[in-house]
């Protein structure tokens, strides 16, 4: 979103209906397979918070 302003709520809206709506389903089915890996990864680390960073390309 670098570089991306909304001066409404609504254009802020818009905007994010678009970029789920132009995403393939893959992007979700991904999304869901890596949940069980992050709860693996809670459970192994005694249920302490797992502090990474999502890089996600708006482009």
């Amino acid at each position: 979103m670098r570089g991306v302003s909304f001066n409404t709520d609504a254009e802020l809206r818009a905007w994010l209906d678009e970029f789920f709506e132009s995403k393939p389903g893959d992007f979700y089915q991904r999304g869901i397979k890596n949940l069980v890996k992050r709860w693996k990864e809670v459970v192994n680390n005694k249920e302490e918070y797992i502090i990474d960073y999502l890089v996600v390309n708006f482009y």
